[in-house]
């Protein structure tokens, strides 16, 4: 009869061997559903600290920059502000130029404006990749090196309402978490599934080493619990904005010293306390 049940393994994943054992003969199937469940709950700490920590100050950001912009109107492929031209937008805190407004009948040229995005009266410039280059003060300077238009001839009649766009970027912005799960978890469940049967196999090998008798089934279902530590620290990683230096690898590294560790504890005859690991 199963001992543990998934919602202990997420913890007792990280240290006990009496887990792994249960896991190997009590449980059930591949163990996929467990892993849906931990993809779902590390997913969830993700999308909440987006929702709740990064949508209000990307709501600031993007208020403050409509906030700046004028009224803007294009009339059969012309368009036209109602400020005095050019006019620049920027970026808030650091006073980048971001767009820059010039609808004059000899507009400047993007490397000209500084900005990442040009307008004109006929079209729109934007920055398609930077590279960085010397200037001839010897400082680091990113300067465009290819762009890409947007022809506004084909535009016949177009009106900026920022109050419109403001309430549009706040609606898509107040479900931007709830939109980040239902693509975090297929994508991120699709994945682990092909790490449980990569790792299932070089689980052969250590099988093989410790003389332990474990089928593939068997072992893809100690590899889904052999990631929860690492699924749960990634998750940590994330929320936390910490940047590890070749932490893939690490994660790689931690999923199979835990499946090695999971065939050990099989190796083992006999069994510990109910929840020591070893």
């Amino acid at each position: 009869m199963k001992q543990y049940t998934g919602w202990q393994a997420l913890y007792l994943s990280f240290y006990s061997t009496d887990l792994y054992r249960d896991v190997a003969k009590n449980w059930q199937g591949v163990g996929y559903l467990y892993l849906l469940l931990v993809v779902c709950l590390t997913a969830l700490f993700i999308c909440v600290q987006v929702q709740v920590v990064a949508v209000p100050k990307a709501k600031d950001v993007i208020d403050t920059i409509i906030n700046q912009a004028p009224s803007i109107k294009i009339d059969k492929g012309k368009l036209s502000i109602d400020k005095p031209s050019p006019f620049v937008i920027k970026e808030p805190k650091s006073g980048q130029t971001l767009i820059t407004f010039d609808t004059s009948d000899r507009p400047m040229t993007l490397a000209e404006s500084k900005s990442v995005v040009l307008v004109t009266s006929k079209q729109i410039v934007t920055v398609k990749r930077t590279a960085m280059s010397r200037d001839t003060g010897g400082g680091a300077s990113s300067v465009p090196i290819a762009e890409e238009t947007y022809d506004l001839s084909t535009v016949d009649h177009f009106d900026f309402d920022k109050t419109q766009v403001e309430s549009t970027i706040h609606s898509f912005l107040n479900w931007l978490g709830a939109l980040m799960f239902l693509i975090l978890v297929p994508f991120g469940f699709l994945f682990c599934v092909i790490q449980t049967l990569i790792y299932a196999l070089i689980g052969k090998i250590f099988t093989s080493v410790m003389a332990v008798d474990l089928s593939y089934p068997t072992l893809i279902r100690l590899t889904a619990v052999c990631l929860t530590p690492v699924l749960l620290a990634d998750s940590i990683l994330k929320v936390s904005g910490t940047n590890l230096p070749l932490w893939w690898l690490c994660a790689i590294v931690i999923a199979l010293g835990y499946l090695g560790y999971a065939v050990f504890a099989n190796s083992q005859t006999t069994p510990g306390p109910a929840t020591t690991g070893r």
